[in-house]
């Protein structure tokens, strides 16, 4: 019986431990990112925060948003685009969030040159069937 109520107690306990860091404050913050694509904006990118897609970029490749995460946390910004004949490699960066001082909202800025390079497919035939492998 009296291990039981040990055990009970020591559940509980452990329990309201995980509930108060789990409940922490959280800070808001804004994130901008201004994305560009051989020196044009980048429309309609794909940004994700820790890998879970929160928007995309607008016609001038810009995104902005306000979002609440636990201040101490590391935060993994990406961004993907996809363009067909362009291989686009996906940009990635991280920060820690500070603690925003008297309820200031802090800013987060990125500017993100997206690295692509072109691509093609060429088919070589003979009276109709595909060459295997045909040198160029």
């Amino acid at each position: 019986m009296v291990k039981q109520i040990i055990r009970l107690i020591f559940i509980l306990l452990s329990f309201f431990l995980i509930l108060a860091c789990e409940t922490g404050n959280k800070a808001e913050f804004e994130l901008q990112v201004k994305a560009v694509l051989d020196g044009k904006p980048a429309i309609d990118a794909r940004v994700l925060l820790d890998g879970n897609e929160i928007g995309m970029t607008d016609t001038s490749g810009y995104f902005s948003k306000r979002i609440e995460k636990q201040p101490g946390s590391e935060i993994q910004v990406s961004v993907i685009k996809e363009t067909p004949g362009y291989n686009i490699e996906p940009w990635r960066d991280s920060f820690v969030l500070k603690l925003p001082k008297d309820g200031s909202v802090d800013t987060y800025k990125f500017r993100v040159a997206l690295k692509a390079s072109k691509y093609f497919t060429v088919f070589v035939a003979e009276n109709g069937y595909p060459i295997e492998n045909a040198s160029i």
